[in-house]
């Protein structure tokens, strides 16, 4: 099994910024939202962002992922990024 790479998103730097856009302008063109305020219509709290991942990791006491290995702050931080 090959070694596992760690790389954080802000190691990718502003060459991903274009494609970033790309991928979401292509989203939009096909009507699937890129956002959880495009989803469900409506800005979330950050308690409800807290909830979610306390569903999502049943209360904090499991993990999720595979290549990326996902705890409660993971999944706080990443539904934050996706308001």
């Amino acid at each position: 099994m090959p070694p596992r790479v760690e790389y954080a998103l802000s190691d990718l730097g502003e060459s991903m910024c274009p494609i970033i856009k790309a991928m979401e302008e292509f989203y939009h063109s096909i009507g699937m939202p890129t956002s959880i305020h495009e989803l469900i219509g409506k800005e979330i709290s950050d308690k409800e962002i807290e909830e979610m991942a306390d569903k999502c990791s049943n209360n904090g006491t499991q993990t999720i992922g595979a290549l990326k290995v996902l705890n409660r702050q993971d999944m706080i931080n990443i539904y934050k990024m996706a308001k």
